[in-house]
């Protein structure tokens, strides 16, 4: 990323870690697996939305602004460059409205910033995704064997999409310029 960083906050929740481990070891049970692939990956978003997923955890019914080409599911990218496309700028979204009289002015001396959220994300097992899947296929037509995730492409995925929050922790919010 190119963009100054304003700052890096560990996140510290307990209930969603929790949840996380939960996950990781049913996955790894179902699965018959000594560990899940997990990664760090990347998250563009809003300020607005910072505290419900701090708080709740990422939830991809509530997403959906950038559309669903992989899957209705969080989206989440190896590339922190890639991410940074899809963060609102601080105070941005309130200017049409601003504009028009229906939100109050912002007087910060503070320049705008963007916010990014780094996660760890139980990737598993991931296929091609798909604009129709709200949840990963299955690997056979048994409907007990799924894939964990979607991705962009198998040979090199950049974008991953994950259907269960369980398979998420919010570990780091980047503030950037």
């Amino acid at each position: 990323m190119c963009h100054p960083i304003k700052s890096i906050q560990r996140i510290q929740n307990l209930d969603l870690w929790e949840f996380f481990c939960r996950k990781k070891q049913q996955l790894r049970k179902i699965k018959r697996v000594v560990d899940i692939e997990e990664k760090m990956l990347f998250h563009g978003t809003g300020h607005s939305n910072v505290q419900a997923i701090c708080t709740y955890n990422f939830d991809w019914r509530l997403t959906g602004s950038h559309g669903d080409v992989y899957g209705r599911g969080s989206y989440f990218a190896r590339d922190a460059k890639y991410s940074s496309k899809f963060c609102l700028t601080t105070g941005k979204h309130n200017f049409a409205l601003q504009k028009h009289g229906l939100a109050p002015p912002i007087f910060s001396s503070e320049p705008p910033y963007k916010t990014m959220f780094l996660a760890r994300v139980l990737v598993g097992e991931s296929t091609l995704g798909n604009p129709l899947f709200c949840r990963p296929p299955s690997k056979d037509m048994s409907y007990s064997n799924f894939f964990d995730s979607c991705v962009d492409d198998l040979a090199n995925p950049k974008i991953y999409v994950i259907f269960d929050c369980n398979q998420i922790y919010p570990e780091y919010l980047i503030e950037f310029y």
